[in-house]
């Protein structure tokens, strides 16, 4: 209940401030857009507020531009970008 309304606001904020289409690292905003990842800087920036703490684990998650961890099996995928495994035999992006 800390976060939530924070987040919400964080969020909006973000998503029509006109210069954050290029300040967000979003790699498909353009000019004027609204970037999509709004929310993500939302919760962060809200959390921050609240003073809430994350821990967080190197292994949980895998990005399609990390290189494989060794006897590692993430617990998540995050495809914000084209997965392509085994030089093109599967593929999959959002």
């Amino acid at each position: 209940t800390r976060v939530a309304p924070m987040w919400l606001q964080f969020t909006e904020d973000v998503r029509e401030d006109p210069e954050s289409w290029h300040l967000s690292g979003d790699a498909y905003v353009e000019k004027g857009g609204k970037p999509w990842i709004s929310e993500m800087y939302g919760y962060a920036f809200a959390c921050a507020r609240a003073g809430v703490w994350h821990t967080w684990d190197s292994t949980v998650m895998h990005y399609p531009t990390y290189g494989p961890k060794p006897s590692v099996i993430p617990k998540l995928m995050h495809y914000g970008l084209l997965f392509d495994i085994d030089n093109g035999r599967h593929k999959f992006d959002k």
